[in-house]
C-alpha cells in the first residue's frame, strides 16, 4: 500500500486524530480507489513530493540549508491534487482549499508547490502566481520561493531571479506575485495559482478574474 493510501487509512479508522474535514477527504480517498472515473497515480503524487524534499530551508538557524522533510498530513494534500487523475487525461481536481493554524509550513508548501509548477511539470509557457488581496501579502510565498531558490544547489544556475519576478527560461515559465491592487490584470493564463489568506479577501473580484483566466489551460492547478 501506498504512503498516502495508508495514511488515508488511519485518519479513516480513527488511528490518527483529525478534524472532521480532513477525515471525510481521506475516505473519499479510499472510496474513490474502486470507482473507474478516475485513476490514483502514485508516480504523480510521489514526483512533486520528492521535487518539493529536495528543496532547503532558508529560514532559521536549525532548518536553514537542510532539505524538507513533509509531515504525511501535507504529502496527502499533495499527493491528492497531484495524484488523483482523470481516465481521460490530466489532474482530476483544478482547485484545493486547505485550512491549517499558523506555524504549519502553509507558506512552504506553498512555494514549493509553485516551484514545482515553474520547473518540473513539464507545462511551457507556465504563468505560476502567488495571489492575495494586498500586495505585501502575496509576495510572502513568492519571496520564500525565491529564497528557496537561493540555497537549493542546482537551481539557482537554471532560474532567474528578479525584484518581482522569477523565470524559468528553458520552458519561457514565470512566477510572480499578484493581487487586487495590481494595476495590469489582462491577459492572464495562469498554470498555477497559490492564494494566500483567502478568508481575509474583501470580495471574490480576484478569486473570479484568476477563475475565468484558468480556462485557456487545459491543466492547472489553484
Amino acid at each position: 500500500m501506498d504512503p498516502i493510501t495508508k495514511y488515508a487509512e488511519g485518519i479513516a479508522e480513527e488511528k490518527i486524530l483529525a478534524c472532521k474535514y480532513h477525515r471525510q477527504a481521506c475516505e473519499r480517498h479510499l472510496r474513490d480507489l474502486s470507482r473507474s472515473k478516475f485513476v490514483w497515480d502514485t508516480d504523480a503524487g510521489d514526483r512533486v513530493i520528492n521535487f518539493i524534499e529536495k528543496l532547503r530551508h532558508h529560514k532559521g538557524r536549525q532548518f536553514a540549508g537542510k532539505p524538507f522533510v513533509l509531515e504525511p498530513w501535507q504529502t496527502f494534500l499533495i499527493g491528492s491534487v497531484f495524484g488523483w487523475q482523470k481516465k481521460t487525461g490530466g489532474r482530476r481536481y483544478k482547485e484545493s482549499y486547505t485550512e491549517i493554524p499558523r506555524k504549519n509550513g502553509k507558506t512552504a508548501v506553498g512555494a514549493g508547490v509553485g516551484i514545482f509548477g515553474l520547473t518540473a511539470d513539464q507545462e511551457p509557457g507556465a504563468e505560476i502566481y502567488s495571489i492575495a488581496s494586498k500586495r505585501d501579502q502575496a509576495a510572502i510565498c513568492w519571496d520564500a520561493s525565491k529564497r528557496m531558490i537561493e540555497v537549493t544547489p542546482g537551481l539557482k544556475e537554471r532560474i532567474k531571479t528578479g525584484k518581482a519576478s522569477v523565470w524559468y527560461n528553458p520552458l519561457g515559465n514565470k512566477f510572480v506575485p499578484l493581487s487586487k491592487d495590481t494595476k495590469k490584470m489582462d491577459g492572464l493564463n495562469p498554470h498555477i495559482v497559490i492564494g494566500d489568506e483567502t478568508h481575509a479577501w474583501e470580495d471574490r473580484m480576484l478569486y473570479d478574474q484568476i477563475d475565468d483566466a484558468f480556462g485557456s489551460r487545459e491543466q492547472h492547478s489553484g
